[in-house]
């Protein structure tokens, strides 16, 4: 996987994963090869952590130029904050073709914390995926 962290997938490097005719997979596609299924050799999933406004704004339109697909994971209370996605970019988004998965409610690190805040960061998040009517990976939403 190809993971891009608070930077912006440079028209280059999407451009080298055409030349070298990468195959770019869904979360299906992902799970699939995990399963023994449809293996392909020169495959890579592409992730963007955290729910930036940079995502839609700079992201979203390199990737739509390269025909490339990739998984969005939002951290549900951060949508709509400043400098962050809001529920309509990310149904919008969906319509585009990406997916969108959990990247848990506040982003803490879950090792340490309580049942409770575990479930909140799993389970609430995931919730609010669902009725945001937020497409999700499959048919089950994924927590990362």
């Amino acid at each position: 996987a190809i993971g891009f962290r608070g930077i912006l997938p440079h028209r280059e490097y999407l451009a080298l994963l055409a030349e070298k005719k990468m195959s770019v997979l869904d979360l299906n596609g992902v799970q699939a090869w995990l399963g023994g299924e449809g293996f392909q050799p020169a495959s890579v999933l592409l992730t963007f952590d955290d729910g930036h406004q940079s995502h839609w704004m700079h992201a979203m339109p390199v990737l739509k130029e390269y025909g490339m697909k990739a998984v969005f994971f939002i951290p549900a209370a951060w949508v709509g904050d400043k400098d962050h996605l809001g529920w309509a970019d990310l149904r919008a988004m969906v319509k585009e073709g990406f997916e969108i998965g959990s990247h848990g409610m506040k982003h803490i690190p879950w090792t340490g914390i309580s049942p409770a805040e575990l479930e909140e960061e799993i389970v609430i998040s995931l919730g609010l995926i669902r009725k945001s009517s937020v497409r999700r990976y499959g048919s089950r939403i994924v927590a990362a």
